[in-house]
């Protein structure tokens, strides 16, 4: 596909791929994904960037796709902040709108709140870091408890349960190599949550950057109305729908996704060129 290409850079010392999707030349848009995905979520995208003169950057984060598989390491909120920094840097992109899905919402929220003059917008789609089953790999950090409970998690058979939970559409192949990144994140948890960092706390208050709650409407592994729980802590937030799509609305509506997002940027003044396709309902 002309307008979806891959590349690869050393970003703090460590490989990783990414992903140009749209116009070549167009305005830079940065693209981060959820657990188990790649930077490839995207590529059903480009040709809806391309007509409307954008370019999605789209990241392999640390662990994940193409991007170095680092055992021993300890994956971190900042860590990931860092490497997404140091990832504009190298790209000469200083300030652009994020796109951060599942997983890579934390992220996304916590460089909003760090490094706020990087984003122009915060566009979450379909966010993790908001549902109390997310608490639980923090069991592995209690004394006396969490040996067992990372024994338990790395378990094969444990560990198949919750890839095809977290995985639903990947076969085994794809689940077998996200082994080692699920148990480093089970050890990280902690530096992975968002309370820990104290980021959700007075949020109202204390973010700046625009943000948009981008959802798909069948979405069953966060379902929707999760955007009305994290509306709460963020009141000025947009919500927009997109249809007939589910935890992964830019692979299974690329064009009513790329819609949706252009439309949210469109709101905060950052430049808009439609698609032919009615994109979304909302905001709500």
């Amino acid at each position: 596909m002309r307008d979806f290409e891959a590349f690869t850079i050393r970003l703090e010392g460590f490989r990783h791929r990414f992903y140009r999707a749209g116009a070549p030349e167009g305005r830079p848009i940065v693209g981060l994904h959820g657990f188990g995905a790649s930077g490839r979520l995207y590529r059903m995208t480009a040709p809806y960037w391309a007509e409307a003169g954008y370019t999605l950057y789209a990241l392999d984060l640390l662990g994940f796709g193409e991007s170095e598989r680092p055992r021993n390491i300890c994956y971190s909120l900042p860590l990931y902040v860092s490497l997404l920094c140091a990832f504009q840097e190298a790209l000469g992109i200083e300030r652009a709108p994020l796109v951060a899905h599942s997983l890579s919402g934390k992220i996304g929220l916590a460089q909003a709140l760090w490094h706020p003059q990087r984003l122009s917008h915060l566009i979450l789609v379909a966010p993790a870091g908001w549902h109390p089953a997310e608490k639980l790999p923090l069991l592995a950090h209690v004394p006396g408890l969490g040996t067992v409970f990372r024994s338990f998690f790395s378990h094969p058979v444990m560990a198949h349960l919750l890839l095809r939970l977290l995985l639903p559409d990947a076969d085994p192949e794809q689940r077998r190599s996200h082994r080692d990144t699920l148990a480093a994140l089970v050890r990280s948890s902690r530096w992975m949550d968002l309370d820990r960092w104290g980021l959700r706390r007075n949020l109202s208050d204390r973010l700046k950057t625009p943000v948009t709650l981008l959802w798909g409407a069948s979405d069953r592994l966060l379902p929707l109305r999760w955007a009305s729980r994290i509306r709460k802590r963020l009141p000025r937030a947009r919500v927009i729908v997109v249809p007939e799509a589910g935890h992964l609305p830019m692979r299974e509506q690329p064009e009513a996704f790329v819609g949706a997002v252009l439309g949210a940027i469109k709101l905060e003044g950052e430049g808009y060129v439609t698609t032919q396709q009615e994109p979304h309902r909302g905001p709500i």
